[in-house]
């Protein structure tokens, strides 16, 4: 009786276990979600809090860190105060400059920071990489071979929709 006990234990831990394992997302996977919902985080505090959910969910540290960078500078667009509207924008700015710094030839960083970039307002001063960073996603997509094609796909797309070229 005790054995049965602790087997019927043992299978309900294990049960719990194995769909804890079910639920765990592919981190790739997680990945595509993250930058199909960095799209459109701009639209509305709802969008942004779904690319924020998701850019906190991801298991890749950096991309974490720089698609969290870039949804904080998001955020400042829906801050009505104008003090924390600037300094999250700087915050944001600062994450993702540092993740940059640390990851220089990562095309999906450059690709963060040049969307954000073009989307800001000028008054923001925040437009100086736009032709380096351009120009490094080009280098990356003229490349023969991509290990990531949904990265290629989305840079091509945005060149495209940008008339940066490709």
């Amino acid at each position: 009786m005790k054995n049965t006990k602790l087997y019927i234990i043992s299978l309900i831990i294990l049960s719990f276990l194995n769909l804890a394992v079910l639920k765990a997302a592919d981190p790739a996977e997680e990945l595509k979600n993250t930058r199909k919902l960095f799209k459109n985080a701009s639209y509305s505090l709802k969008h942004l809090n779904a690319f924020a959910d998701s850019a906190l969910a991801l298991d890749y540290e950096c991309y974490a860190k720089a698609y969290n960078a870039a949804g904080t500078m998001i955020g400042a667009k829906f801050e009505a105060n104008p003090f924390k509207k600037i300094k999250d924008f700087s915050n944001g700015k600062n994450a993702l400059e540092e993740v940059i710094r640390a990851n220089p030839e990562n095309p999906e960083f450059r690709f963060v920071r040049l969307a954000v970039q073009l989307n800001i307002p000028k008054m923001l001063s925040y437009k100086d990489n736009i032709k380096e960073d351009t120009t490094l996603i080009k280098v990356f997509l003229n490349a023969d071979k991509h290990e990531d094609e949904d990265l290629a796909t989305m840079l091509k797309a945005f060149l495209e929709l940008y008339s940066l070229g490709v």
